[in-house]
């Protein structure tokens, strides 16, 4: 679609009795430019509008993007241009029926694709211009430059509408259409209209007098209105009436200027022109030009204002003793030289001893000290000590050991599969003597940060919302984003949404809210990126709409940098007191052999005639079950046996079954080690337990 249309196309029947008698038809009220003339053209005037360059980073504004992590708009700088006509006559464009496909000419009509099979038919247009004499309204028409009709649209695109450029100022050159050009942009319309006013209703300051002075009031145009107010999309007729504007926003396409790769961050200009070829004629053809300056922020910075971050690889602050972590400095710059406070002088370098590391960085852009990365190193803890454990029979064996922290059992020295964690470990039904291995773990905490406004009374006034709008952040080095705080005045649940520059949902979390403040929990993995969106849906939330004191960027040096929200910098959006946290890092002891010993095996054909031997819980507390599987016929004999030999339970099995399940109450036995028999045909099986 052609536009973001806030209303209908407008026409004001709040018109003076002089206004109704000036129109393309009468010419008894219209005024010429020199108010003493009565025989004149009643030209167009465009100009660029002033507002929409006002805000930086707003939805309909000026937004920039980096050069990565963006998808398509990479190093574009958006822009809203606004187009209104405060001439005496409006501008009014007309077809013809002759159609140019490079050098062919095709009259009457034209094929749907020119003949080189990529490029669309171009049509001759007129500008129609309204002439007054005394109380006769005539025309006449002139060329005017091409449109061109795309069948995908269904619309007529006047060409060259407007270029965009992104200059350095030359303070010399009092022009800035001479000054140098970083990046350009131009602008194929989707078609000229009538889109709003100037009668300051919702436009204001847009519409200027030749003087700079705003013309916010229909009043202020004597012939407020000429073209009648209705001109749209047409594939015939298009144009902007007097006294009314034309407006492009950023989410159009073409909307934008290209910002090459290795722009410095800084003071620029954006100089914007409207019918840059001169194709239409209008009462002022020096007033079809704006500058306006733009500081970019997200290109290039200059690393002796704006220390460059250094990328952690994994953000691996912490590391175990032998264990290696890549630190590389941000610049992309081509020609750039590194010099770290190790001597190295590479974009990256790799780090096992702790200490903080920095590097000097000097580019095209400056010259400047990296912000500091400080990196630890933990020894591994001392080794477990452990002890084993001797079964008279096959059966299940309960290994222990102590240590310092997280313990771990193993099936082999090194490598293997991770069998059991605790103190104990009580092995699988075993034959023979078995040695597994155990290792200790300190986990050592990943940093945590606070990111953004403590409260939601910070930033000034605000109120619930079920907007769209979003929060807009920077990641440079990965994160946790575990947690934000959200304010509800109903209760209920709210899917939060962590999406990419082009509003693609990556991660979601669907959180139940009470009335007033919410820490809710996301736990969203961050990769390094830019213009990542966080977003709400399912119900309000409160937010500042009007923020006062200090506002955007909110910034964790090296991590996360909450630099606007889509609506613009007045705006903060539900999320408050970012959780983020960084990655745990555990080191580990040697693995210690610990053997469960069987003194008396039973050979291949006996133990086979027990299967699936289950004893849990274990430990327990309270009750035992005790399963199994058995290929006997006769009598089976369950014993419960303390430590020093005493039976304490014991229970007779019938022989005709296969399968059994057992359950005895120990909830009246001492805390301590026990033995589980089954005995059958004189073969004895055996299973430790654990008391608690």
């Amino acid at each position: 679609m052609r536009k973001i249309l806030l209303s209908v196309l407008l026409f004001l029947g709040s018109w003076s009795v002089s206004n109704a008698q000036c129109t393309t038809t009468n010419a008894t009220s219209c005024q010429c430019k020199d108010a003493n003339q009565t025989d004149c053209d009643l030209l167009p005037d465009i100009e660029i509008g002033h507002p929409p360059f006002y805000q930086y980073d707003a939805t309909y504004g000026i937004i920039e993007y980096s050069q990565t992590g963006n998808g398509v708009d990479d190093g574009r700088l958006k822009i809203s241009v606004s187009t209104p006509n405060t001439g005496h006559g409006p501008l009014e464009l007309r077809t013809t029926n002759i159609f140019v496909c490079g050098t062919d000419t095709f009259v009457g009509s034209a094929p749907a694709i020119c003949p080189d099979g990529i490029s669309y038919p171009r049509i001759l247009i007129n500008q129609r211009i309204y002439h007054k004499n005394g109380t006769t309204m005539s025309y006449y028409d002139r060329a005017a430059g091409t449109m061109t009709y795309h069948p995908t649209h269904g619309h007529m695109h006047v060409d060259n509408w407007g270029t965009y450029t992104l200059r350095t100022r030359d303070s010399l050159d009092p022009n800035p259409l001479n000054w140098p050009i970083i990046g350009s942009g131009t602008k194929l319309a989707f078609c000229v209209m009538d889109y709003g006013t100037c009668d300051g209703t919702n436009y204001t300051d847009h519409c200027l007098d030749t003087l700079g002075n705003p013309m916010n009031s229909s009043s202020m145009f004597p012939n407020y209105g000429l073209g009648g107010g209705q001109y749209n999309c047409s594939p015939s007729v298009q144009g902007i009436s007097s006294g009314y504007l034309d407006i492009y926003w950023t989410s159009l396409d073409g909307m934008w200027i290209d910002i090459p790769q290795g722009i410095c961050n800084g003071e620029y200009w954006i100089v914007t022109e409207a019918d840059p070829n001169h194709n239409f004629l209008e009462e002022h053809d020096d007033n079809n030009m704006y500058a306006a300056p733009v500081t970019i922020q997200r290109q290039e910075p200059n690393p002796a204002t704006t220390p460059v971050n250094i990328s952690i690889a994994d953000s691996k602050f912490n590391l175990c003793q032998g264990e290696s972590t890549t630190l590389t400095a941000g610049s992309t710059l081509a020609g750039v030289s590194y010099q770290w406070v190790t001597g190295d002088t590479t974009a990256s370098i790799a780090v096992t001893q702790p200490g903080t590391y920095t590097v000097n960085i000097t580019n095209s852009c400056g010259s400047g000290t990296s912000l500091p990365v400080n990196i630890s190193v933990f020894a591994p803890p001392a080794d477990p000590i452990a002890q084993d454990d001797t079964i008279q029979t096959p059966g299940s064996a309960v290994l222990t050991a102590t240590g310092n922290g997280n313990l771990k059992w193993w099936d082999a020295a090194s490598g293997g599969t991770q069998v059991g964690t605790g103190n104990t470990f009580t092995t699988p039904f075993i034959n023979t003597t078995t040695t597994y291995y155990v290792e200790d773990e300190i986990v050592h905490p990943g940093q945590q940060f606070n990111l953004g406004p403590a409260t939601n009374t910070t930033l000034g006034a605000g109120a619930s919302s079920t907007s769209t709008q979003s929060l807009i952040f920077d990641c440079y080095n990965p994160f946790i984003l575990h947690a934000v705080t959200v304010y509800a005045t109903t209760a209920g649940t709210r899917t939060i949404l962590l999406q990419d520059a082009n509003g693609i949902n990556l991660q979601q979390a669907t959180v139940t809210v009470a009335v007033g403040a919410n820490t809710v929990v996301l736990d969203f993995l961050v990769t390094p990126g830019s213009g990542y969106q966080l977003t709400r849906t399912g119900g309000e939330l409160y937010r500042n709409n009007a923020i006062t004191g200090s506002g955007y960027p909110f910034t964790i040096q090296n991590f996360c940098s909450i630099t606007g929200s889509t609506a613009g910098a007045a705006y903060y959006y539900f999320f408050y007191d970012w959780d983020i946290r960084l990655p745990d890092n555990a080191c580990s002891s040697a693995r210690i052999p610990v053997n469960a010993v069987i003194e008396s095996p039973n050979n291949f054909a006996e133990i086979s005639e027990i299967r699936s031997l289950k004893v849990y819980p274990n430990p327990t507390a309270e009750q035992l079950t005790v399963s199994f599987e058995i290929n006997r016929t006769n009598q089976i004999e369950i014993e419960l046996i303390d430590a020093i030999g005493n039976l304490v339970a014991s229970r007779s099995l019938a022989a005709g079954k296969n399968s059994y399940e057992e359950k005895f109450d120990v909830s009246g036995l001492a805390k301590g080690i026990y033995s589980v028999h089954i005995l059958s045909d004189n073969k004895n099986y055996y299973h430790k337990l654990v008391v608690q």
